[in-house]
């Protein structure tokens, strides 16, 4: 016989897959729907949390039939999205 309210807890999802205290968690939740976000954004919160030792934020990638209908959405941004790749690679692998 159980008692409601008595039993073991629910599981919290990864801390690779919710946001974490102190982070924008729209914008965390939104990369991983699989939504557009700021790359240069992103990378700095998994930068914060790679000093604290928790997992990083990996973006769902959506198949090319789900995403036809954004691809003008996702087009307009590509430039900035390959100016913040770019400052991030440069960042990382060509530290002054």
């Amino acid at each position: 016989m159980r008692k409601p309210g008595f039993g073991p807890s629910k599981r919290k999802p990864p801390t690779s897959k919710r946001p974490l205290l102190g982070e924008d968690k729209e914008m965390v939740e939104r990369a991983l729907a699989g939504e557009f976000v700021d790359p240069q954004e992103l990378w700095l919160i998994n930068v914060a949390r790679a000093k604290n030792k928790k997992s990083a934020i990996i973006p769902k990638v959506k198949p090319h039939s789900e995403d036809k209908e954004d691809l003008d959405a996702l087009n307009s941004h590509a430039e900035e999205t390959f100016l913040a790749r770019a400052h991030i690679y440069r960042t990382v692998f060509w530290p002054k």
